[in-house]
């Protein structure tokens, strides 16, 4: 979504009238109306711009932390593996344990 806020503040601004002679509005009023339409105008273009920025900020946070959890999964993943490979090749903590049983049985004899 395209936000022309200048674009419409300096329409505003820009805008003239007819003057009219029997009836109508007095031009200053005018004006001065048209004066605080456009100093609100900038307060609320400034405050969404302060919140697309923080938005911004938000997206490159969440994008870096996506791509650290995936690094991290990646970790995991590979961590995992070895573990099933020490596994495999009879490294249980319970093979771990009885051997290491059986060494100090055979350094004490």
């Amino acid at each position: 979504m395209s936000y022309n806020f200048d674009e419409k503040i300096q329409a505003i601004l820009n805008k003239k009238f007819e003057p009219k002679i029997h009836a109508g509005y007095d031009p200053k009023d005018v004006d001065s109306y048209f004066d605080e339409v456009i100093e609100y105008l900038k307060e609320v273009k400034k405050l969404v711009d302060e919140e697309l920025l923080s938005r911004k900020k938000i997206d490159e946070e969440i994008s870096f932390l996506r791509k650290k959890n995936d690094d991290l999964e990646k970790v995991i993943l590979a961590k995992e593996k070895q573990i099933q490979e020490y596994e495999e090749e009879g490294y249980t903590n319970v093979a771990i344990l009885k051997r290491l049983d059986k060494l100090e049985k055979n350094n004490k004899n």
